[in-house]
């Protein structure tokens, strides 16, 4: 008898080690990762769609599966952008960046690294004074982002980029815009988040 209470302690002891080691802190999807980590999305070409029907320019929501790995955007994450890209045509303004939420859960909207209602998502700086972006230039640029709002969820979609400019069209009506879509051409595109998982 007193080996099979020697036996059932051991196994208790050994499920609650196991247990200890399976905390929702390990960094598995969903999970907020301990250091970090960089995706490298390698040389995407990503066009700039005509959102007059919503807005006043051009935009492009961009949700590849593996640019958050698995892991959900949360308030104070901290985030880094590194691009180069020529643009397609000439801007008709500035070019910013965030990430958002788009999805219904988030009412199709909810910016998570700017104030929606008063202000802009952060400034891709241009070569030129005026700050708009021409056809052919290249263009470098490191961003930092800090997350000012949750995801609603873990899901590619729920954890976009977003890159959005104004243009002349006629706001409130779809494809209206003048000048047309655009793309923009990446030669680098990493998002790196907190130290980019280095030890």
């Amino acid at each position: 008898m007193k080996k099979i209470w020697m036996v059932l302690l051991a196994l208790l002891l050994a499920t609650g080690l196991v247990m200890m080691g399976c905390g929702d802190d390990d960094n598995g999807p969903g999970s907020e990762p301990k250091t970090g980590f960089t995706s490298n999305m390698g040389s995407p070409t990503i066009k700039m769609v005509d959102n007059f029907q919503y807005g006043e320019g051009y935009q492009a929501v961009y949700t590849p599966a593996d640019l958050l790995q698995g892991h959900r955007i949360s308030v104070d994450n901290e985030f880094t952008l590194k691009i180069k890209f020529t643009a397609e045509r000439d801007l008709e303004d500035k070019l910013y960046v965030g990430l958002v939420d788009p999805t219904e859960a988030a009412n199709y909207w909810t910016p998570l690294t700017w104030d929606g209602d008063n202000e802009d998502p952060a400034l891709v700086q241009a070569i030129d004074a005026d700050g708009i972006i021409k056809a052919g230039q290249t263009i470098t640029a490191e961003i930092n982002f800090t997350a000012t709002a949750n995801a609603t969820s873990a899901a590619a979609a729920a954890n976009a980029i977003v890159f959005q400019t104004e243009g002349e069209g006629t706001p409130g009506t779809a494809q209206s815009g003048t000048l047309g879509p655009f793309d923009l051409v990446f030669s680098e595109f990493i998002f790196i988040f907190g130290d980019g998982g280095e030890d």
